[in-house]
């Protein structure tokens, strides 16, 4: 069962013991949207151990704003032992999250499925 969040840019789908995540907006530049989707992000740290996928699939395009949420969620999952990993990334934004060495901070995978797996065998 998919529970949508409060508004139509987080999808947000439970897959046993680990939060499918998926942003549902190509565009994520817009810093209104982007401090709502902070908000809603770090609502679903509540959790001790929650193991949590952020699926970027139908993204085109970001602002580093929306890396900088990312990264404070990432932190509020750790300090709860939870985890965090990103996936479905398209090549062009890839560039720009391993220039920002982001994935020496966070797993990214190239598939929800091998994200899953990862999580599950955590």
């Amino acid at each position: 069962m998919v529970a949508s969040s409060r508004n139509r840019w987080l999808q947000v789908e439970p897959l046993g013991g680990v939060t499918l995540v998926t942003f549902t907006v190509a565009d994520i530049i817009d810093l209104d949207m982007i401090r709502e989707l902070g908000e809603q992000l770090y609502s679903l740290a509540d959790d001790q151990g929650r193991r949590v996928i952020l699926n970027f699939r139908q993204v085109n395009r970001l602002s580093t704003a929306l890396l900088g949420k990312v990264i404070m969620f990432h932190k509020k999952l750790k300090e709860l032992s939870g985890r965090l990993v990103l996936c479905c990334i398209s090549p062009h934004l890839r560039e720009a999250i391993e220039l920002l060495r982001l994935p020496q901070l966070l797993s990214v995978y190239g598939e929800e499925r091998e994200a899953l797996e990862a999580l599950e065998g955590a």
